[in-house]
């Protein structure tokens, strides 16, 4: 099948939290993001319709919010997630989530460099 997708994805290893309207807080985990969207991988993806429009916050491991609260739209519902497309995307969010981005890979990058607790 052929590739129908504008805009190249890129691996992530990313937290997100999304708002849901009567479900609340529902933690996924990213599996890729383009500049147009993200896939999430979600424990219950058939709570979402397409269509639906919902909040997300990019999270760092600790749980600490990074980005602001990101509007998104629903766009396809998979067995194991959901695609959810960016509403309203400006050239600052944009930088704003891959600033996010490299930031997570950094620290990720700098735990695994710092030797274990009692190893020092």
């Amino acid at each position: 099948m052929k590739d129908r997708r504008k805009l190249p994805r890129k691996l992530v290893k990313l937290c997100i939290v999304i708002r849901h309207p009567t479900l609340g807080q529902i933690v996924g985990h990213a599996r890729n993001m383009s500049e147009s969207g993200v896939f999430l991988d979600v424990y219950q993806p058939g709570v979402f319709e397409c269509g639906q429009i919902v909040g997300a916050n990019i999270i760092d491991c600790g749980g600490i919010d990074i980005d602001p609260l990101l509007s998104m739209e629903v766009v396809r519902v998979e067995l194991s997630g959901i695609a959810l497309k960016f509403v309203e995307v400006s050239e600052e969010i944009v930088q704003l989530k891959a600033l996010s981005a490299c930031c997570i890979e950094s620290r990720r990058q700098l735990n695994e460099l710092s030797p274990a607790d009692g190893d020092t």
